[in-house]
């Protein structure tokens, strides 16, 4: 995609699988100006591999309640999310599981900035209105060489639920975020 023409992956009313699936033998793959919605899978699936999402990822709709998804889902390799200020907002928005969830033996870096006014909404990198949590971090506890995921001008606000829930035994530094508005924070 572009920024004057984002491309947009639409799951027909939640009838095609993930929007995108990062697994073995895709090395690095990197998204920006993408528009997945509705699909009946995750949104972004990664399962190895290194994932590096950009500015303008909008992720919204993943699963439906008999089948929820999560709309980016990291069960192996990592995703790094770099989102500087000035640049159009990525977000991970109303999926049926998690906005972002980390499991087995997966990690992620968020680099995002917040935006005014502080507590807010506002940011570069957003999950808001998911189902379950904003993020999910449940990596394998005891796992050897386990990557710690890094989360740093993240904003979860108005999750159903949790604005993050990380599970014992997970890597994980979280800095600079913002948690509000979320049922549990």
């Amino acid at each position: 995609g572009d920024p004057s023409a984002p491309l947009t992956l639409d799951g027909n009313n939640h009838l095609a699988g993930s929007g995108v699936q990062v697994a073995a033998g895709t090395g690095s793959t990197t998204l920006s100006n993408l528009s997945i919605r509705n699909t009946g899978g995750h949104g972004i699936n990664v399962t190895s591999g290194t994932l590096n999402i950009g500015a303008g990822v909008v992720v919204t709709g993943a699963g439906v309640a008999a089948t929820a998804r999560d709309g980016l889902l990291v069960s192996g390799g990592v995703a790094n999310i770099v989102v500087p200020a000035g640049q159009a907002q990525t977000s991970f928005n109303n999926n049926t599981l998690h906005g972002i969830e980390v499991s087995g033996l997966g990690s992620i870096n968020v680099t995002g900035v917040l935006g005014a006014p502080v507590p807010s909404n506002n940011g570069t990198v957003i999950v808001a209105n998911n189902t379950t949590a904003g993020l999910r971090i449940n990596q394998n506890v005891g796992a050897a060489n386990l990557a710690t995921s890094s989360i740093s001008g993240l904003v979860a606000w108005a999750n159903r639920n949790h604005g993050a829930r990380i599970l014992g035994g997970s890597h994980v530094k979280v800095r600079g975020s913002v948690f509000g508005s979320n049922l549990v924070d």
